[in-house]
């Protein structure tokens, strides 16, 4: 599934336009962006959490060359499901036709 075919289900669960649909979700995305980016823990309860976690830099062999390399630290954004959406994901069959 990519961003169109989401937007495409939004707007018809909500019954609202693709424009109107595409713009909600941009706005979620753009929000759950900038308090990620601020430090901050996001909760959805019954999907999951996604929080920032500080990488470390480190050193790592190259076997090819036999050299050492420092790989600098990062950020990384790390998403842990909630309970429920591991037992829904697991239990989940299509609806009857």
């Amino acid at each position: 599934m990519n961003t169109s075919d989401l937007v495409v289900q939004l707007a018809r669960r909500l019954n609202i336009s693709q424009k109107r649909a595409r713009q909600l979700l941009l706005r979620y995305i753009t929000l759950l962006t900038e308090n990620l980016a601020n430090g901050r823990r996001i909760v959805l309860q019954g999907f999951g959490s996604f929080e920032i976690r500080d990488i470390a830099p480190r050193e790592v062999y190259l076997p090819s060359s036999g050299e050492k390399v420092l790989i600098p630290g990062r950020r990384q954004v790390s998403f842990h499901p909630a309970k429920r959406l591991k037992e829904d994901v697991k239990t989940w069959s299509p609806p009857d036709e």
